[in-house]
């Protein structure tokens, strides 16, 4: 058996049932797992600052996550 990278996943998307002034509520859909089973995720956000991906939730287990401590009316980009 040969095993692959994992693709990442795709329709990352805001939970608008969860996502608030505060938080950000988060799902994705698990893509191909390169032949082997996938044990976590990494939640990446933006930083304007360092113009650099940032962890901010390292060890997800589920395709969904809530990001606590945004400000309303800032914009944020994610990736997984």
């Amino acid at each position: 058996m040969i095993l692959t990278i994992p693709d990442p996943p795709t329709d990352l998307s805001n939970d608008a049932s969860i996502t608030s002034s505060s938080q950000i509520g988060l799902t994705w859909s698990p893509s191909s797992d390169g032949g082997t089973a996938i044990i976590d995720y990494s939640v990446l956000q933006y930083n304007a600052d360092t113009e650099l991906y940032e962890v901010v939730d390292g060890n997800v287990l589920t395709a969904s996550t809530t990001i606590s401590g945004v400000t309303a009316g800032v914009i944020y980009k994610f990736k997984v």
